[in-house]
């Protein structure tokens, strides 16, 4: 028996590799000229962080090289390429009836969709966090189903995610949380929104959109 692997992309050409690794008979197919010559061959990995100190407003992603690739990994080893970021100019404070933004940009339009799951967190500074009176209630009931009342910091909601998804042939999109203006004078609120992992928790090291709204009165 012949094994059909459709597609030669990383996951296929791997599951191939394995079969083969057991002398089972494997075709792979693929539509590209050669193995990993669509999607696979221009991604990338994004690594959150910070370089020597907090990021201006909160939020950033960079890239960093990798090491060389191994002398058998053949053309179409790992490249030192590729980056997501945040520009400084997209997070300034908002002020409450407005709305805060973020801009995600890629270094390069993406082969395919491109997308990644967010979380709010509670805020690292420990100050006032924006909470469910703070926000437009059409955008709280669409990104969670859940109602303002009663009013908790939004890293409290339960099912709070913000799915962003960068189209293929994009360089990046525009990302919005719009607030509202209320009469209570108070002081300024931050959010906090961290990428997760495959099982929706908060992923260590990863992209973190971080804004603050301040009082309007």
């Amino acid at each position: 028996m012949t094994v059909v692997v459709v597609g030669a992309g990383i996951l296929g050409a791997s599951v191939a590799y394995h079969l083969a690794c057991r002398d089972a008979p494997v075709t792979l197919i693929g539509r590209g000229p050669s193995p990993a010559a669509g999607a696979t061959a221009g991604s990338f990995a994004w690594i959150g962080g910070t370089a020597g100190g907090e990021w201006p407003g909160g939020a950033g992603a960079e890239s960093r090289p990798v090491p060389p690739a191994p002398a058998d990994a053949g053309p179409r080893g790992p490249r030192g390429a590729g980056a997501v970021s945040c520009p400084p100019d997209r997070r300034t404070p908002a002020t409450e009836g407005s709305a805060l933004k973020w801009r995600i940009s890629l270094s390069e339009a993406a082969d395919t969709d491109i997308g990644a799951l967010f979380v709010p967190v509670p805020a690292d500074s420990g100050g006032p966090e924006l909470s469910t009176k703070d926000v437009d209630p059409g955008w709280l009931a669409g990104v969670s189903g859940a109602a303002p009342d009663p009013e908790r910091p939004l890293s409290q909601v339960d099912g709070l995610y913000l799915w962003l998804d960068v189209p293929a042939g994009q360089t990046g999109l525009d990302v919005s949380v719009p607030t509202v203006r209320d009469q209570v004078r108070e002081s300024a609120e931050s959010v906090t929104f961290q990428q997760t992992d495959d099982g929706g928790s908060p992923l260590p090291g990863g992209l973190v959109l971080t804004g603050t709204v301040l009082d309007a009165s």
